[in-house]
Parts: C-alpha cells; sequence; structure tokens
C-alpha cells in the first residue's frame, strides 16, 4: 500500500489521527510524540524504527503488527486488537519501554519473552498464550486479565500483582515470585505444576 497518502512527514507532535486504514503497510523512520491513535487499523503492517513517545492508541486494529527496532515509550492502548504481535522484535535495537499499559486489550499469541517489562500493565485483557518467557516482569500488574496457556517460565514476576488475574499456571520452582500478590481461588494455579489436586472441604 502507498503510505505516502497516510503519514507526510518523518515527525509529528500532539496530533490525532482517527480511523486510519493502512493494513499490510510498511512505514519507516517517523517519530509520534503525545500523538493519539482512534479507530485506526494497521493490521499486519510494519513499522520500521519508528518511535511512540506518550502516545495513546484506542479500539484500534494492530493485529500481526510488525516493529522491528522501534520504541514505545509511556505508550498506552486501550479497546485494541493486538493478537499476535511480537513485541521481541521492537526490542531488536532499541529497548522496548518498561512502562507500555494495556487495558481491555486482545493480546493473545503475543511474545514479549526476554523482555524487560518493568512496571507493565496488563489490566481487564484476554492474553491467551501469551508468552512471558524470561520476561523482566517486576512490579507488572495483570488485575482481571485471563491468561489461559500463558507461559511463564524463567520468569522475573518479583512484586508481580495477579489479584483478580484468572486462569494462569506458574511454576513457583521455575519463577522469580517474592512478594507477588495472588488471590483465592486463582492461586490453586500455582500448585498445578506439582500435580496436587484440590478438592472442596466438606
Amino acid at each position: 500500500m502507498d503510505t505516502d497518502a497516510i503519514f507526510t512527514q518523518d515527525a509529528y507532535q500532539g496530533q490525532t489521527f482517527t480511523d486510519l486504514i493502512g493494513e499490510e503497510s510498511v512505514f519507516d523512520r517517523i517519530e509520534f510524540e503525545e500523538c493519539h491513535f482512534v479507530g485506526c487499523r494497521f493490521r499486519a503492517s510494519s513499522f520500521q524504527g519508528c518511535a511512540f513517545v506518550n502516545c495513546t492508541f484506542e479500539r484500534c486494529d494492530l493485529g500481526l503488527l510488525k516493529a522491528p527496532s522501534s520504541r514505545f515509550t509511556e505508550a498506552q492502548f486501550t479497546d485494541c486488537k493486538l493478537i499476535g504481535v511480537d513485541w521481541t522484535d521492537a526490542s531488536s535495537l532499541t529497548a522496548l519501554t518498561t512502562s507500555m499499559g494495556f487495558l481491555r486489550c486482545i493480546l493473545s499469541y503475543s511474545s514479549f519473552a526476554d523482555l524487560d517489562v518493568k512496571g507493565m500493565r496488563v489490566i481487564e485483557c484476554e492474553a491467551h498464550e501469551v508468552d512471558f518467557t524470561k520476561a523482566r516482569l517486576q512490579r507488572a500488574v495483570f488485575t482481571k486479565t485471563d491468561l489461559t496457556g500463558a507461559r511463564f517460565i524463567e520468569s522475573d514476576l518479583r512484586e508481580a500483582d495477579f489479584v483478580g488475574a484468572r486462569n494462569y499456571v506458574i511454576d513457583p520452582t521455575r519463577n522469580k515470585l517474592k512478594k507477588a500478590r495472588f488471590a483465592l481461588p486463582e492461586a490453586i494455579g500455582l500448585l498445578a505444576s506439582f500435580g496436587v489436586a484440590i478438592q472442596p472441604y466438606e
């Protein structure tokens, strides 16, 4: 797709982009600062070497997005589709921010493996089969998020908040959990790796 009609500048500040359609497009080295994306569709598009600083995304379809060498600083996503996004691409040359926030988003089949995403907030999201292997997730918040099939292997979850999260299975012997917060009955998922059967008391 010809992207010239979508973004004609190398840098944007304080602008709002509404209902843009740029599916399967390629965008190269564009900087966005304090910009707002509302109802935009960039499914299967590639943002190469781009920067998003203090930007917000609302009701956007970013499924299968590619972001090689891009960075997201204080990026916030609300009611967005982010299915199948490999966030590890974004950190290949520049660090992925530790302050990303997701509210009521679909993050299923995405990957944050090996990333430093301390303090990340994943609130009321669908995060099925998301890969958090070896991710640094200290102080991350997963309130009311469905973590069915999510992989936590050698992840640093110290001080992470799982209160209200559900369907997670976390092996305490293979992850760092000091001061992490959990709530019953969902915390039974911490015992699943030991083959422990929990029966109701009668």
